[in-house]
């Protein structure tokens, strides 16, 4: 009788990922993009529901269709104002398709989740029941009224929309354009329409999921995080674009999570998320990120003055306290560094710059915790690790790009950081991880970062102006041409995935001694935003950009918490700016500004 009661309750689990699933399914169809802001359409809907039925004193019943409406207006404001320029022009940008949504929707994820942080609060908050039942059995299997409720309002809102996208004249509409989008438009459909419409019910799909499951888990800022990564699997367990193939995989999912909850362990029951590579090629039009010789020279002396700048900076600044907000600057300058190699300069998107942080941080940790060897051998031994792991994964996924590509890397980021959580035997887990330091001084920390910082940029500039560098420079502009002229695209991608996953593991080594604690939260997916954050706003595919942006970034975000903790809302804030009107970051926007006083 236990596997039957698992097998149903998994159906059940299944139900609620397919409400989240066929959302992300119909805007893949339509744009052939990922939305990562969807999980914050779900908190919309957890929030909406539970601050109207408790808040505004209204029915649980008349706040549901309230969650319904309020998912369908974040969805259509988001389409409206940061997804319609996807199919509007967008051959002239700096930033690709897939570049684009990635950022932007990202950052949309992080200002939402800090926005009603500060707003609402950080705590949790449960919603009310829509039917007062208790646990019922229903033969072999016991069933709370409010998730048998939500269970038929699961199947019956999955059916409609079913019957909507099949039958009705904007469903076929929708399908039209899904498939061709200018053999859609040539024949008269309204495809902006269409898109608005979607995401419309992507929205209202998500919220719903949220509303109906506020009850059971309680409502909170982040509270969208984890059902959107399972939406992110199952979309690509199932095949983008294909609705039947997400509700399949949602339910299929569900019946595994089940299982594994009780005969392996409820903690890792997410792993069996990793998705499979799938191998997707698509031609890129040329951007206007190209470096020239003479551009790239005066960035990376810009760079060094940047960086003789920081080291005679000591002699102004005495306080251990700002000393040590500059060091985590340069921590996070590596590690950008790393990403903009991958993303700027390959046009590769890797959701996981942190998760290799934490790798290299916990590959030195455990070596001296355990077996007390010297950080001289660690740090060594961290960039191995985290490069030959890049190296592995790489060759998996480097065959992928665009949305399967940040899709897999951000679920085995989370794998990474799930399993390094829960190994408490090993990695003492949420506890934390005390790690030898290197030094007596800060100053001496501070210096040795210096110079860890100046190889890197010395090695990257060497690099791009290498051949290996106009290899890689040549598949971000156009794989397919770049392969047509005889470049190993898989090979050279999987060499920058590589050495910048080895820059992020010798980032987490150094930072691991300088804190001398570390834990699963250095690996957080917010973590990754920030970088993101610091490559954007500085200037992506530059060298120059990210070092400048990060050390901008997190030296304002300490200025910035004085004032309330504000810094995430306005740094994404400002990348979904700089992404939408300004894509060069403010180092293309000085340089501008150069070109024009020059004139």
């Amino acid at each position: 009788m236990l596997n039957v009661d698992l097998f149903i309750n998994g159906l059940i689990i299944g139900l609620f990922y397919a409400l989240m699933a066929v959302g992300l399914t119909l805007i893949f169809g339509i744009l052939k993009v990922v939305n990562f802001a969807h999980g914050e359409f779900y908190m919309v809907g957890a929030y909406t529901y539970t601050l109207a039925a408790f808040k505004l004193g209204f029915d649980p019943w008349l706040a549901l269709p309230l969650a319904l409406a309020a998912g369908a207006f974040a969805g259509w404001l988001t389409e409206r104002t940061l997804m319609r320029p996807l199919y509007a022009g967008y051959s002239s940008w700096g930033l690709m398709r897939d570049e684009y949504a990635v950022v932007v929707t990202f950052a949309l994820s992080l200002l939402l989740i800090n926005l009603v942080d500060k707003v609402v609060g950080p705590y949790p908050q449960r919603g009310p029941g829509l039917v007062d039942i208790p646990r019922m059995a229903l033969g072999p299997i016991m069933l709370s009224g409010q998730k048998l409720v939500a269970t038929g309002m699961s199947i019956a809102m999955i059916a409609g929309l079913v019957l909507f996208l099949r039958y009705s004249l904007w469903g076929r509409q929708i399908q039209a354009v899904a498939q061709n989008r200018l053999g859609a438009s040539l024949a008269g459909i309204d495809t902006a329409r269409a898109a608005s419409l979607v995401f419309a019910l992507s929205g209202a799909l998500a919220a719903l999921a949220g509303a109906l499951l506020a009850p059971i888990i309680n409502a909170s800022p982040d509270v969208g995080a984890f059902p959107a990564i399972k939406s992110y699997v199952i979309v690509v367990l199932g095949g983008m674009g294909s609705m039947p193939g997400s509700i399949a995989a949602s339910l299929v999912l569900g019946v595994l999570e089940s299982f594994g909850a009780v005969y392996i362990s409820y903690d890792y029951h997410a792993g069996a998320d990793f998705p499979p590579a799938r191998p997707v090629r698509r031609a890129r039009t040329r951007g206007v990120m190209d470096s020239s010789a003479r551009r790239m020279a005066l960035e990376f002396r810009l760079s060094l003055g940047l960086l003789v700048l920081l080291a005679i900076a000591p002699l102004a600044i005495d306080n251990p306290y700002w000393l040590g907000v500059l060091i985590v600057s340069m921590y996070f300058a590596l590690l950008a560094a790393g990403w903009n190699l991958l993303a700027g300069y390959t046009g590769q998107f890797s959701m996981a710059p942190a998760c290799f942080a934490m790798i290299g941080a916990y590959t030195t940790g455990l070596l001296a915790y355990h077996w007390k060897i010297a950080p001289s051998l660690g740090i060594p031994a961290s960039i191995l690790a985290a490069g030959a792991i890049g190296a592995i994964l790489g060759l998996i996924v480097l065959r992928l790009r665009g949305p399967y590509l940040a899709l897999t890397t951000l679920s085995f980021a989370e794998i990474m950081r799930l399993a390094i959580g829960n190994s408490y035997d090993f990695t003492r887990g949420d506890l934390g991880l005390n790690v030898p330091g290197l030094f007596e001084s800060r100053l001496a920390y501070y210096y040795a970062f210096v110079a860890v910082l100046l190889a890197a940029q010395g090695g990257l500039y060497l690099l791009l102006r290498s051949r290996a560098g106009l290899f890689l420079q040549a598949i971000r502009d156009d794989e397919v041409a770049a392969a047509s002229r005889g470049v190993d695209v898989v090979l050279w991608k999987t060499v920058a995935f590589t050495l910048s996953t080895a820059a992020s593991g010798l980032a987490g080594a150094m930072y691991a001694h300088f804190s001398q604690l570390v834990s699963p939260e250095l690996g957080l997916l917010s973590q990754t935003g920030l970088v993101i954050c610091m490559v954007v706003i500085g200037g992506i595919g530059s060298l120059i950009g990210p070092l400048a942006g990060a050390l901008l970034v997190y030296v304002s975000s300490e200025m910035l918490r004085e004032a309330g903790g504000i810094q995430l809302i306005v740094f994404a804030l400002l990348v979904i700016l700089i992404a939408r009107f300004f894509r060069e970051g403010l180092w293309g926007l000085a340089r501008r500004s150069l070109r024009k006083t020059t004139a």
